[in-house]
């Protein structure tokens, strides 16, 4: 600023205690002549936004409000990733039935698209709807691991017509079976809950005098996964593959199998050649467990000489680090038309894969030709030899129904990959009834959402209605080979029925993500109502992609920079708001709201916007000063170091007239320690570098205004000259970086603790730097080019753009994206086209935003 020398600088650090001296002498000799004070006009001052008294441009009274109040709803303007909230993740597009509102049925509703190519699931389980039966039966409760909690949810279909009155039997390796019935029988649309008190169990049987449905819920780590009960005992049971490589550090898995015949069993299981079995009898009611490590084949047979039910099942440490599981309970015929209702492999990450797994029996007296339908795609498998399997996928979709056909029975699952799970979907026949115990929406981790996945691969629309604990809750058409999806309402725990005029297939959907997002703190806190300014928002659980709204607004350039750290730039406010408004983060696993966490000010322009003036010094004194001082100027108090006073202050003041401002250099480096006490007490444990930089800036600050105020000089805008970075070719600063910001925090505030005299409001500063070398200074960084974008110490001043040569067009160097502090740009510096008579670069001109 004025063009100072560095080796005149250099030396004035040196006789600060004597130019200060000079000064008092000098204020002496202008009371002696009668010098009456000069004080800057209004019109050169500015007010901050944390200004607390009226009087002052860009003073926000808070109890006025400009415009609207701040929207407090992030659904109301923009809505980006279009996360429409029934619309489930990994079920884009199609539209969904709405949960009732005052009792109303709604139906299918056309629902925006939410690209799910990179949602964070960690874990997700699909249960195909389980028709009623009186007799259910499981090799064991749950998979005897101790990460694992288990229930059995059995409910009473909405579709009987009397309440159920439900017997269940464990078996307990011996010992006397454990006895679990309904005191009071299950009303109809309703469940009932059974918590096994043991730690290993055998053969599980379920008895109703009505058909009833059950499953055994295991919930392990973030996932849940639901056991069906086996209504149908075989001495035959398919699987079409093993693998133990699906998951990385997956063990292999578990065939779980017990005998509810009142004969003992001889069981055998075969896998690629390799052949598994019991040594002993399986006796009435015991279970037993075999596994193949390192085994990769299919299919997986068991033949037994007696009815057995029989369980496949993998419990790992996922790459989450949180234990999961899958279960399957195989198929015991197979079949030549299965149905999934909904395939989904549209995720560009390696942690999400749908493969169909589809085998012809080693029983089987031919091959078998498969073809698969999806949408608009078609595969067909060529020749399935017997006692073979293949894999087949469909890259890059994301639809409904599937329908697999086949020239001779063959037995097929879906089995997904996703985050921490692994999860195989057996094949359906469509049906019109089917049922689910329970809701899995009453599983009220954040970030899990819970959906009933329909479709209808028919050719004739059916007419589908969805009960909720025994209440229509959703009815309406699915058309020929569409699917169609029903949100439970949150925190249900309720059976759910579904009817059909005509047969479809459904699956119950669990999705487990990442918890909700949390706000801790935004900053900068405030800024400019025509927006553009960069924030960063600390929180938890941030996971692209996310949307982040400021006073209802959608703000723009999110990028999610780790789980507790994103960056945005803020929009306009709405209709020109001013004051203080909400702040929301949003994913797809919920959102935050942080209250009244960002204030939208009007910048205040203490002088004229669009008008240009100079800033001069001690070096300009006196031959070197423009020929006039243009529309306004800024006045260096000091002569070029702190504790320092410019001798030439009072003929400058002259010069410039009634519209100014001040300026005062700031520097520090170690070893500059205040004479006087400053505010903080930098002694024993306090006698810090940080500690003493405070001081020393607040006491320079402190030490300018008063030489200009004994002179009789005042003004209410003053500004705080920063240059001279560390390892500069005009080093000032030390390269302790937030000791140099304490040193600048410490100047503001002793600003800020000045009262002007003929003003009412608190004294108030700016800073004066260079948006490349601000970093160098106080730390931080410059994300974008061209010096733009600053991200880290933004004081919440205005700020004087420093050091650009554009003088035809300095405007430019107003944008936000310039700004270092969160006040806002006030002011641009340029080297004017004018040069002075003893110098060889143009004026320092300045250009006023």
């Amino acid at each position: 600023m004025g063009h100072r020398s560095v080796s005149t600088r250099s030396k004035l650090r040196n006789r600060s205690a004597f130019l200060f001296q000079s000064g008092l002498s000098l204020l002496i000799v202008l009371v002696l002549f009668g010098t009456s004070p000069n004080f800057g006009s209004e019109s050169s001052s500015f007010v901050g936004i944390h200004s607390v008294s009226g009087g002052g441009k860009g003073y926000v009274n808070p109890t006025i409000s400009k415009g609207k109040p701040p929207l407090k709803s992030p659904w109301i303007i923009g809505r980006g990733l279009n996360l429409v909230k029934k619309d489930p993740p990994g079920l884009p597009g199609f539209g969904s039935f709405y949960s009732p509102v005052s009792g109303k049925v709604k139906g299918i509703k056309s629902v925006a698209t939410f690209n799910n190519n990179y949602w964070p699931i960690q874990s997700l389980t699909d249960t195909p709807s389980l028709s009623p039966s009186k007799q259910l039966f499981w090799p064991s409760f749950g998979i005897g691991s101790s990460n694992q909690s288990a229930n059995m949810i059995v409910s009473n279909p909405a579709t009987n017509s009397t309440a159920a009155t439900v017997t269940v039997t464990v078996n307990q390796n011996g010992s006397a079976p454990w006895t679990w019935t309904s005191t009071t029988p299950i009303a109809v649309g309703q469940s009932a809950t059974v918590t096994y008190p043991g730690t290993t169990s055998e053969l599980v049987s379920l008895s109703s005098d009505l058909a009833v449905t059950a499953v055994i819920q295991v919930q392990a780590g973030p996932s849940v996964f639901e056991i069906p009960g086996n209504e149908s005992p075989s001495s035959i049971i398919y699987w079409p593959e093993y693998s133990s490589q699906n998951i990385q550090g997956s063990p292999s898995p578990v065939i779980l199998v017990a005998n509810p015949s009142n004969t003992a069993a001889q069981v055998r299981i075969s896998v690629g050649g390799h052949v598994w079995t019991n040594s002993t009898p399986l006796e009435p009611g015991a279970s037993t467990q075999a596994s193949f490590p390192g085994v990769t084949g299919g299919p997986l047979e068991l033949d037994s000489n007696v009815k057995v039910v029989a369980l496949k099942a993998t419990q790992y440490v996922g790459p989450l680090s949180s234990v999961t599981g899958e279960a399957s309970i195989g198929d015991n015929f197979g079949s030549t038309s299965l149905y999934w209702p909904w395939y989904d492999i549209k995720s560009t990450t390696s942690t999400k894969s749908a493969t169909f797994a589809i085998a012809n029996p080693a029983t089987s007296s031919a091959s078998a030709h498969v073809t698969i339908h999806l949408g608009s795609s078609l595969y067909t498998s060529g020749s399935i030899a017997p006692g073979t399997f293949i894999r087949a996928s469909f890259p890059g979709e994301a639809t409904g129904p599937v329908i697999l056909d086949s020239d001779i029975a063959v037995i097929a699952h879906l089995q997904e990959n996703v985050g921490d799970t692994q999860v195989d979907i057996s094949g359906q026949t469509p049906s019109v009834l089917g049922s689910w115990p329970a809701s899995d929406a009453q599983i009220s981790q954040s970030g899990n959402s819970d959906w009933i996945v329909l479709a209808n691969p028919l050719s004739s629309s059916s007419t589908v209605t969805i009960y909720l604990a025994g209440k229509v809750v959703a009815t309406d058409s699915i058309p020929p080979d569409s699917p169609l999806s029903y949100q439970p309402p949150s925190g249900s725990s309720d059976p759910i029925t579904f009817s059909a005029t005509t047969p479809i297939i459904a699956t119950q959907r669990y999705i487990s993500g990442p918890p909700a997002p949390t706000i801790s703190s935004v900053g900068p806190s405030a800024g400019f109502v025509s927006g553009g300014l960069n924030i960063s928002i600390a929180g938890s659980n941030f996971v692209a992609p996310m949307e982040v709204f400021v006073g209802g607004v959608l703000a723009t350039g999110v990028s999610v920079k780790s789980a507790t750290s994103l960056t945005a730039i803020t929009p306009p406010s709405f209709l020109n708001y001013e004051g203080e408004v909400d702040v929301t983060v949003l994913s797809v696993s919920g959102s935050a709201t942080l209250t009244k966490a960002f204030n939208y000010y009007t910048p205040t322009s203490f002088f004229s916007p669009g008008t240009s003036g100079y800033d001069v010094s001690w070096p300009q004194c006196p031959s070197n000063l423009p020929p006039s001082p243009d529309k306004f100027s800024i006045i260096g108090a000091d002569y070029g170091a702190p504790f320092s006073g410019n001798p030439c202050l009072m003929t400058e003041v002259n010069w410039a007239g009634s519209n100014f401002g001040l300026y005062a250099v700031i520097f520090w480096t170690p070893g500059d320690i205040s004479s006087t006490p400053g505010p903080k007490d930098c002694s024993g444990v306090n006698a810090t570098n940080a500690c003493y930089a405070y001081d020393w800036g607040f006491n320079a600050a402190k030490a300018a205004y008063d030489y200009a105020a004994n002179l009789g000089i005042g003004s209410t805008s003053w500004w705080l000259d920063i240059e001279g970075a560390a390892g500069s070719s005009n080093p000032l600063w030390s390269s302790d970086l937030a000791s140099n910001a304490q040193a600048v925090q410490g100047a503001i505030d002793s600003f800020r603790s000045l009262n002007i005299p003929g003003t009412s409001s608190k004294e108030t500063v700016g800073i004066y730097a260079a948006p490349c070398v601000w970093p160098q200074i106080v730390g931080g960084s410059d994300l974008g080019s061209g010096c733009t974008n600053y991200q880290g110490y933004s004081p919440d001043v205005l700020e004087w753009n420093a050091d650009w040569n554009n003088s035809s067009n300095p405007s430019i160097y107003c944008s936000p994206t310039y700004a270092f502090t969160s006040g806002g740009i006030a002011l641009v510096q340029y080297t004017d086209n004018r040069v002075p008579p003893n110098s060889s670069q143009g004026y320092d001109g300045d250009y006023s935003c």
